[in-house]
């Protein structure tokens, strides 16, 4: 299985009603010349109508043949058992199609329009269906199909856009079911699902005009089954259970608006990256211990829901500069995070119902811009269960981000401690409480979090560097926010060095 495939949909509604017409099955005989709008190539004789079935055998081994019927010809059944070629005029299927050789290629060089609510294509595990629309239309799709029409591959591969313009449209479905769907060509106006099962793979590549496939509307939920990206590929989400393969330079793009959940695997090296997540939530909670490339977050929110990834990987947070909350692109939940870097962003680790609850969040390094919001919601003493808690074996550079601390419906005694954050070799400055007097939240600073008090000290646990707060007795005096601060620790001989930029750029192509 050789080949990427590409694979088209549009949504039409039929505006032509089937002239009365008692259906038919016609066999190709070819007997006049290789156009089906001829009476004498079919058996019986006669031009097939709308409602027909069609079935092409050997006798048409290795021709070209032309759906010359005028409009578009509404087939019940298309039925194919040798290699052949099919060009000409739209052809609309109503239930099936079907090919009966025991292996070969055949290709649809015109627009196929799925008419029925349910159709299938059914090809044996060793052939190859080409899709393709070379013609004169306006918008060259090879698979058209309308809003709530599923379009079930079975067996075999479906290739779209190899060596020819095929795009797809509409808000259907495109079903992989034991079979592979590979996608060389864009499709931006596709607005539906592709969904992989077990034991299937979608395959998205360099479309055949230049470029990458793009697919910025289209939902891929897998069902156990498998995404290879090997280019740059944006996708409305991605849902479902199963693997995304991103080792051959592939770059996944997520920029939609609603909420997705992923629970699969991420494979790819240093030069492959997810982007995401638009205006949308992404959450992934597989693990990844293959993926050593970089999450981008650019917009959205990437939620980890115990996910973990190589700390090989990386992570930047980067919004637009000067954004604010509620617009920043957020990282947030629990898991194995690579080493990140967070500007005008936001860390979140409120737990949330939906989608996400208290745990450990493990980085290698990490580290703040002023710009950057550090959230914590906290309703009980124990680290990963009552709150999460940032746990480092390298590096944390605060520079002042903002600390915001949410307790809820939790009132802790007097004397409670919780160590946001453990483990780090070095730390660099200090958190920013906003409302203080001088925002900087010095060593030993006393604050108020709305009716109750807390000391912080970037100094303790085992390493010194823990990032504790306690609560205060309400008598306790509250000191004056000093004027400066200073790094509660030696930097480390070669700290991880502050970046403003992106670590890849996703060219348009």
């Amino acid at each position: 299985m050789g080949f990427l495939v590409g694979l088209v949909v549009a949504a039409l509604f039929v505006t032509e009603a089937q002239s009365a017409h008692a259906a038919t099955t016609r066999q190709w005989t070819g007997a006049v010349n290789l156009n089906w709008n001829t009476p004498g190539n079919w058996s019986p004789a006669g031009v097939p109508a709308n409602g027909d079935s069609v079935v092409i055998g050997g006798n048409a081994y290795a021709r070209t043949l032309v759906n010359d019927v005028p409009g578009e010809l509404l087939l019940d059944t298309l039925t194919m058992s040798n290699a052949v070629r099919l060009e000409g005029n739209r052809l609309g299927i109503s239930r099936r199609i079907d090919y009966l050789g025991d292996d070969g290629n055949f290709s649809l060089r015109l627009p196929i329009v799925i008419r029925g609510d349910d159709v299938t294509i059914s090809l044996p595990t060793l052939v190859t269906l080409f899709l393709g629309n070379p013609g004169p239309d306006a918008a060259p799709n090879a698979l058209i199909a309308s809003d709530g029409t599923r379009v079930t591959v079975s067996g075999g591969e479906l290739t779209l856009g190899l060596g020819v313009p095929a795009g797809i449209v509409g808000r259907g479905q495109i079903i992989l079911d034991d079979a592979d769907g590979n996608f060389f060509h864009t499709f931006p106006s596709f607005a539906g699902k592709i969904l992989v099962k077990s034991g299937s793979k979608a395959w998205i590549g360099p479309s055949s005009g230049g470029g990458c496939s793009s697919a910025a509307n289209t939902a891929f939920v897998l069902a156990g089954g498998e995404m290879l990206v090997s280019c740059p590929v944006a996708a409305r989400s991605l849902e479902g259970i199963g693997k995304v393969d991103l080792s051959f330079e592939g770059r996944l793009i997520l920029g939609g608006a609603g909420f997705s959940a992923f629970d699969g695997e991420f494979v790819g090296g240093a030069s492959t990256g997810l982007i995401c997540c638009g205006s949308g939530v992404q959450v992934t909670s597989g693990a990844s211990p293959n993926f050593r490339g970089n999450v981008l977050v650019s917009g959205g929110k990437f939620v980890l829901d115990g996910a973990t990834v190589a700390p090989a990987s990386s992570f930047t947070v980067q919004g637009p500069p000067g954004a604010v909350f509620p617009i920043l692109p957020t990282l947030a939940g629990f898991g194995q995070f690579g080493d990140t870097i967070l500007t005008d962003a936001t860390l979140d680790f409120r737990a949330n119902d939906d989608y996400s609850s208290f745990g450990l969040a493990r980085f290698p390094n990490l580290q703040f811009a002023p710009s950057v919001n550090v959230r914590y919601r906290i309703t009980g003493p124990i680290a990963g269960s009552g709150f999460s808690q940032i746990v480092l074996t390298g590096q944390l550079v605060l520079d002042n981000a903002k600390l915001d601390l949410d307790f809820a419906d939790y009132t802790p005694p007097v004397g409670q401690s919780f160590t946001l954050v453990t483990g780090a070799s070095a730390l660099l400055d200090t958190f920013a409480f906003p409302a203080l007097a001088d925002p900087q939240l010095s060593e030993g600073e006393v604050f108020d979090v709305g009716a109750l008090k807390f000391k912080i000290t970037y100094q303790g646990g085992a390493s010194g560097h823990d990032v504790i707060i306690t609560r205060q007795a309400a008598a306790g005096a509250t000191p004056t926010a000093t004027a400066t601060a200073t790094p509660t620790t030696t930097p480390s001989p070669s700290p991880l060095k502050f970046r403003r930029f992106l670590p890849f750029v996703v060219k348009e192509n």
